[in-house]
């Protein structure tokens, strides 16, 4: 190893070209599926996005406390969307789970909870439109409010968007899969519709996101709740089951989160 050693040329395969890539979004509130189909989304020129980041320690004022207990370090990103300005409506109408439309809502307002809505994901591949190379996983994306004008030439609508949770890198020949049941009370054994793949060594640095090897996140969210709660022990995986310690509550719903060999 030298000072002056000279590197290679990138062979084809490892240039990217993201007019070859494919976006798609998994919404989170959809009714329960094994798998959750994902919504294929046209006309994205670009998705940025900045390094995950802590925000301020969460505090809490006790009584009979002579000051504030921290609860942890919290986390977040933000990024941009770029999309074409008459693609944006039909992206954000995917994201919303709404009917944009004449037979529906013809209105839709650019304000947005602040809860997730969706996975993205981007599958980056070859000209031929077939070869995966890799694909990047925006996991639980929220909406920042925006709006947006005219300009001269091509019109691009940018649409903020955050998430608490870290972004990260599939290899090729893998995909994102969701998976969402109904709890019962009773159940403790779900049925994956495949055998999740090993994901993170859980030694790496993951900002406290990554609970289980193979699993992105196991959510349980409850009748009413606005979204689910990341489940931190009391769940395991053998093959394409899904174990709970102590069964979910009735009428709760159950998302999870992982990846599998790409069918």
């Amino acid at each position: 190893m030298s000072i002056k050693d000279q590197l290679e040329t990138p062979a084809p395969d490892k240039i990217v070209n993201g007019t070859f890539t494919l976006n798609r979004i998994f919404r989170l509130e959809t009714p329960p599926a094994a798998p959750v189909s994902p919504v294929n989304i046209g006309g994205i020129r670009e998705i940025t996005a900045g390094p995950l980041k802590p925000q301020i320690n969460r505090q809490v004022f006790p009584e009979n406390c002579y000051g504030p207990a921290d609860l942890g370090c919290l986390y977040h990103y933000a990024g941009t969307i770029r999309i074409e300005s008459g693609c944006a409506g039909s992206f954000m109408s995917s994201l919303l789970g709404c009917n944009w439309s004449t037979a529906g809502y013809s209105a839709m307002a650019l304000s947005f909870p602040d809860f997730p809505l969706a996975v993205l994901e981007s599958v980056c591949r070859r000209e031929d439109n077939e070869t995966h190379l890799f694909s990047k996983v925006y996991q639980d994306i929220m909406l920042r409010n925006f709006n947006f004008g005219s300009v001269p030439g091509e019109e691009i609508v940018e649409i903020p968007f955050y998430s608490r949770h870290s972004a990260f890198l599939l290899c090729a020949g893998t995909e994102t899969v969701l998976d969402k049941f109904t709890g019962d009370g009773e159940t403790t054994e779900f049925t994956l519709s495949a055998a999740p793949l090993n994901l993170l060594d859980p030694n790496s640095f993951s900002a406290g996101d990554w609970d289980f090897d193979n699993l992105v996140y196991v959510k349980i969210k409850q009748l009413n709740a606005l979204s689910g709660t990341r489940q931190r022990d009391g769940v395991s995986v053998n093959g394409s089951t899904l174990l709970f310690d102590n069964p979910p509550p009735v009428d709760s719903q159950v998302s999870v989160l992982y990846a599998r060999l790409t069918g």
